[in-house]
């Protein structure tokens, strides 16, 4: 699953493409682990290019929520399929979700 990342002050914006599913969430997870956190207030993952989310993937972004120890995290552009994932799982009451 192809990522990018970009840093923009204190703010990280995390962009995600394809299919967030078990076959891809290792490598995923291992790229994420080599982003620095340290001194970051803000993380948005951008889900623009993402088609589905799996309950592997939910536990990704909820790795990422974690690390931010209280900081804010959101998910941007998510389609209707991953948003009504996001609201069953009750996360978007930790996560804003758009």
């Amino acid at each position: 699953m192809p990522i990018s990342t970009k840093i923009e002050g204190k703010k990280i914006e995390i962009g995600c493409e394809g299919r967030f599913v078990a076959s891809a969430v290792q490598e995923l997870e291992e790229e994420l682990q080599k982003i620095p956190i340290d001194g970051l207030d803000e993380m948005v993952v951008n889900m623009a290019k993402t088609e589905y989310i799996s309950s592997k993937g939910i536990r990704v972004i909820m790795n990422l929520f974690h690390r931010m120890n209280g900081k804010k995290v959101s998910v941007v552009h998510a389609n209707d399929a991953v948003k009504e994932i996001f609201k069953i799982t009750g996360l978007d009451q930790l996560i804003d979700v758009d």
